[in-house]
C-alpha cells in the first residue's frame, strides 16, 4: 500500500480517466500550452499513474529514463520527482533512482505502459513525422548495407514516407550522425559500404569504451535484473536453438544498450552509440545467414560477463566484456563472405546500386 493516500476526489478522477488515457511511447513537451510549469505537469501524470496502479509500488524510476520519455531536460523531471518525494509517494534510494512507495518487489518502468490523461495532452503532443519514421528507415539501409554500394534517392525517400523536404533531411543528417550514411553533395547521400574496415573501425572503439562503460554502470544495475539476465541466458543456450530468433535480438541489446546505458558518463554513451551499429545489423546476419542450427559463442561469451556481474566483480567482467566484443569481431568479419553469396533482396524505392 502507498504510504500516502490521495484524496477521494483525486481518486473518482483517476478511476473516471483511467480507460481514456492514450497510450504514448513517445511524447514531446509543447512549453506554455498549458497551465502550471512543465514539472509540474510531469509530476501530475507521474503522480496519476502512481495512485491508479499503472506504476505499481517498488518500480524504480530514474531521472534520465523519464527525461528521456517526456523529451526534456532533466531539470523539471527532477523537480517532478522531488514533489513526488515530499508527498510520500516516492522513496530515495541509496544508490540511484526513487522507489514508488508500496509492498511490491522492486522492479524497472516501463514507459510503454505510462497514461498521459485527457486533460494534459495539450501539454505533450507526439515525435515529428521524420523522428517517428526515422527507426524504420534506418533498420530498413542496415538490413541492406552487406549487400553492395548503395545511394539513397532523397526525392524518392520523401515520397515514400510521405515527408517534406526539411524532414527528409533531418532524417539523413541523422544517418551521417550515426555512421550509417554520408552526405557528398547537397543531392548526393550513400550508405558507407559495410566492408572490414567499416567493422574493425567500430569494433575497435566498443573494445575501448564499452568495458569502461560496464564498470561505471555497474552500480546503477540491480542485483535481481542481473540475475534475471544470466538465467535467460542459461535457459536459452539450455534448450538450444529453440527461442533464438526472438529472443537472441533482445539479449544482445540487453547487455550492450541498456545495461550499458546506465553508465555515469554520458558522453561515452553517446560516443558508443554510433559504433554500436554492427550489434543491430550482425545480429540479424546470425539469424539470417547461420540460421538456429549452428551452435553461436555468444551464450557462453554473455554468460562469461553476467556471472561476475552477478558475483560483485565488475572488473572480471568488463575483462570478459573486452574478449567478447574482439571475438565478435573476428566472427562478424567472417560472416562477410556468406553474406555475399545471399542473393541480394528487393530494395526499398528510395535506394539503388551504385
Amino acid at each position: 500500500m502507498l504510504t500516502a493516500k490521495a484524496s477521494e476526489e483525486d481518486k473518482d478522477l483517476t478511476r473516471k480517466e483511467k480507460t481514456e488515457f492514450p497510450r504514448n511511447t513517445a511524447i514531446r513537451a509543447k512549453a506554455g500550452s498549458s497551465s502550471g510549469t512543465l514539472a509540474e505537469s510531469i509530476a501530475e501524470c507521474l503522480r496519476l499513474n502512481i495512485v491508479n496502479g499503472a506504476i505499481a509500488g517498488g518500480v524504480v524510476l530514474h531521472t534520465a529514463e523519464l527525461a528521456r520519455f517526456f523529451n526534456v531536460s532533466r531539470i523539471p523531471v527532477t523537480r517532478a520527482i522531488e514533489a513526488l518525494e515530499a508527498e510520500q509517494l516516492l522513496l530515495k534510494r541509496d544508490k540511484q533512482g526513487y522507489a514508488v512507495a508500496g509492498d511490491g518487489a522492486e522492479g524497472k518502468l516501463d514507459t510503454a505502459a505510462l497514461l498521459i490523461p485527457d486533460h494534459l495532452t495539450d501539454r505533450f503532443d507526439r515525435q515529428p513525422s521524420w523522428e517517428r519514421v526515422y527507426d524504420k528507415v534506418e533498420t530498413e539501409l542496415l538490413e541492406l548495407m552487406p549487400y553492395g554500394r548503395f545511394q539513397i534517392n532523397e526525392s524518392a525517400l520523401t515520397a515514400h514516407y510521405g515527408l517534406n523536404r526539411g524532414q527528409t533531411q533531418q532524417i539523413i543528417t541523422r544517418l551521417c550522425e550515426r555512421g550509417v550514411a554520408e552526405k557528398l553533395s547537397q543531392s548526393h547521400c550513400n550508405l558507407l559500404a559495410y566492408d572490414e574496415t567499416f567493422l574493425r573501425d567500430r569494433y575497435e572503439l566498443r573494445v575501448l569504451l564499452e568495458p569502461v562503460a560496464l564498470e561505471k554502470a555497474f552500480a546503477f544495475l540491480t542485483e535481481d535484473e542481473i540475475k534475471a539476465a544470466l538465467h535467460q541466458h542459461k535457459d536459452l543456450a539450455q534448450n538450444f536453438p529453440k527461442g533464438v530468433d526472438a529472443l537472441l535480438p533482445g539479449l544482445e541489446r540487453q547487455l550492450h544498450v541498456e545495461f550499458l546505458g546506465r553508465c555515469s558518463n554520458p558522453r561515452i554513451i553517446v560516443a558508443l552509440s554510433g559504433a554500436q551499429i554492427p550489434l543491430i545489423t550482425t545480429t540479424r546476419m546470425i539469424l539470417r545467414v547461420l540460421g538456429s542450427d549452428v551452435e553461436e559463442p555468444l551464450f557462453a561469451e554473455h554468460m562469461a560477463i553476467l556471472e561476475p556481474l552477478a558475483n560483485g566483480n565488475p572488473e572480471a567482467a568488463a575483462a570478459s566484456l573486452r574478449a567478447h566484443l574482439e571475438s565478435s569481431c573476428e566472427r562478424s568479419v567472417l560472416r562477410l563472405s556468406d553474406l555475399a553469396a545471399l542473393p541480394e533482396p528487393a530494395l526499398p524505392p528510395f535506394l539503388r546500386k551504385r
